[in-house]
């Protein structure tokens, strides 16, 4: 194909070189009949004006050099202008040739990209179901084997193993689930969400540079709908959290966040030891608590008053768009 478009470039570069020779080489006759008709028009004139016989012999004689010189100018004048035209021609089909292969080469380029999209999803789609075996492997595990519920916040095997396979899910893509959570994405799998997302776009843009309706310099991948704002940062702290609470994350969804080691965002971390709820991990009484937790004691964290679960009234949602002011 590319050899084809360099032997169909090199036909029209060849045949606007030669135009262009051949408008050089009319040039200068052109110029000099110019003139020469230029030169024969004003002896006519002079012998109009001035000599005594109007129909005498050399008004006749500046009759037919006149008549000559103007059909070989005119002549001359005409074939330049024919070239010239010819010229302009060659050029736009040779820019049309040039464009048309540019905007091909830049539609092939993201057809590869999106064809690369749909084989790295098709590989994550077959990962994921080995993911789902092996989390249904753990529903089991937890429902023949698990810690009995708490009374106070009776936690499902599905629940619990749903936690267990998220967090290590946030950990391969730390601080984006909350950002998946605000596009209102329905479930779906990894195959068609890419191809919605990412390949789909890819084929449409790619389509409409080859149809012209779009820049081929602009042939990046472009987002499509709606932008998604970046997620404001605060730094996350480790905390023991003394007895289960609730906040709502940057979507407004509630999060749950149970007895035991985690990491949260420093707002509610905050909020949460100003509530007696948790304890910063970093401290001797955190560590002391930590310790106390993984050696099964959990009943230990909690304040004899604690019961079921606390509602921070915090929603980082609203304080993001607030500018950090706290939503009750």
């Amino acid at each position: 194909m590319m050899k084809r478009m360099r032997n169909l470039f090199r036909a029209h570069e060849d045949n606007l070189t030669r135009l262009t020779a051949r408008r050089d080489d009319l040039a200068r006759p052109l110029a000099e009949a110019e003139a020469g008709f230029d030169r024969i028009t004003a002896e006519r004139r002079r012998l109009l004006i001035e000599a005594d016989d109007p129909d005498g012999p050399a008004l006749e004689r500046a009759e037919r050099d006149w008549l000559t010189a103007h059909g070989r100018f005119a002549a001359l004048q005409d074939a330049h202008r024919e070239v010239v035209e010819r010229i302009a021609a060659a050029q736009e089909t040779l820019a049309a040739e040039q464009d048309r292969a540019e905007r091909t080469r830049a539609a092939r380029d993201l057809e590869a990209r999106a064809a690369a999209i749909d084989a790295a999803a098709a590989s994550l789609s077959d990962t994921l179901e080995g993911v789902a075996v092996a989390h249904g492997a753990l529903v089991d595990a937890i429902r023949a084997g698990g810690l009995p519920a708490d009374p106070t916040w009776p936690v499902a095997p599905e629940a619990s193993a749903a936690a267990i396979l998220l967090a290590a899910v946030e950990r391969i893509v730390p601080g984006r689930m909350a950002l998946v959570v605000q596009t209102g994405i329905a479930p779906e799998g990894a195959s068609e969400s890419a191809r919605r997302l990412q390949s789909d776009p890819l084929r449409t843009l790619a389509e409409a540079i080859r149809n012209g309706e779009a820049d081929p310099v602009a042939s990046e991948p472009v987002s499509t709908g709606a932008q998604m704002q970046p997620a404001p940062s605060w730094p996350e702290r480790a905390i023991a959290v003394l007895r289960p609470f609730t906040y709502r994350n940057l979507a407004s969804a509630p999060v749950l966040v149970t007895e035991g080691s985690a990491v949260v965002p420093g707002p509610v971390a905050e909020r949460a030891i100003a509530r007696e709820l948790a304890l910063s991990a970093d401290t001797p009484e955190g560590r002391t608590a930590l310790a106390q937790h993984r050696e099964g004691r959990p009943a230990r964290l909690r304040p004899p008053e604690a019961i079921g679960v606390t509602d921070l009234d915090l929603d980082l949602g609203a304080w993001a768009e607030g500018g950090q002011r706290e939503a009750a």
